[in-house]
């Protein structure tokens, strides 16, 4: 029995195959595109980075809030 991941991944070299065999790409065109991609992904993964950050500050500053509310009402 043959899993869908099975059948995509079988599909997918099927179709590499056939382009590689068929000369269908030259796949040197794509060089002037990889800055872009790698720019792409730096972006992506900075901003990743920035919402991560901002986000663990947020709810360090709510846990701190809370203990000093918590510190205020048992006094």
């Amino acid at each position: 029995m043959q899993t869908t991941s099975n059948i995509e991944d079988k599909n997918l070299n099927s179709i590499v195959c056939g382009d590689l065999m068929l000369g269908s790409m030259d796949w040197t065109e794509f060089k002037s595109e990889i800055p872009w991609i790698a720019l792409d992904v730096e972006r992506l993964i900075f901003k990743d980075l920035i919402c991560e950050v901002i986000s663990s500050e947020v709810t360090n500053l709510q846990q701190q809030h809370r203990g000093h509310c918590r510190r205020l009402f048992l006094k």
